[in-house]
């Protein structure tokens, strides 16, 4: 089987270019992964308004993986679609080559749904630490955190819910990992 990984930086002058060769394929991996899907817009702006380097995966030529982050060090979203590509280390792999461009990390997830504890392994297999203090949250989030609140512990986790500005609604029961 043949597994390649291109990286696409967002400041490339030749980004645009580049990226609109898989722009269909990555968004629509990113819908078809996700049971909560914010669309092409919400993802885009955070690409190129967040200045995101991007982590394709190809098997057989085929794109069946994606991955993001800004360069805030926030992990913008990780998929592998069609399922029958997963559980080959994909997603590990783009995680890591993520790693190598940005050591330090982090990465707020949903603790209540059955994609997150996949991802939730995953970011502790290649290092990421949870975080267990509101104060810990508040020194990696910085500008976000007044829109956080309800912090608690729940099943292991230490979680806390999110107001969405953009979106006007309200997520629970989340949790924050990191490198940093």
């Amino acid at each position: 089987m043949n597994i390649e990984f291109k990286r696409l930086d967002s400041l490339d002058p030749n980004f645009e270019k580049n990226f609109s060769e898989f722009e269909d394929q990555f968004y629509d991996i990113l819908s078809m992964s996700y049971s909560i899907y914010y669309g092409k817009e919400y993802h885009g702006d955070r690409i190129k308004n967040g200045k995101a380097i991007i982590y394709l995966g190809f098997v057989e030529n085929i794109l069946v993986a994606v991955s993001y982050v800004k360069r805030n060090l926030r992990r913008g979203g990780t998929a592998v679609y069609p399922e029958e590509y997963r559980r080959l280390g994909l997603a590990k792999k783009l995680v890591e080559l993520s790693l190598k461009d940005f050591p330090k990390q982090f990465t707020i997830l949903s603790t209540n749904n059955e994609h997150s504890h996949k991802m939730l392994a995953l970011m502790n297999k290649v290092g990421f630490k949870m975080a267990t203090r509101e104060k810990e949250v508040k020194e990696i989030v910085e500008n976000e955190f007044s829109l956080l609140s309800n912090f608690r512990f729940y099943n292991d986790y230490f979680v806390f819910d999110r107001e969405s500005e953009k979106r006007e609604t309200k997520r629970y029961f989340l949790t924050l990992l990191y490198t940093l």
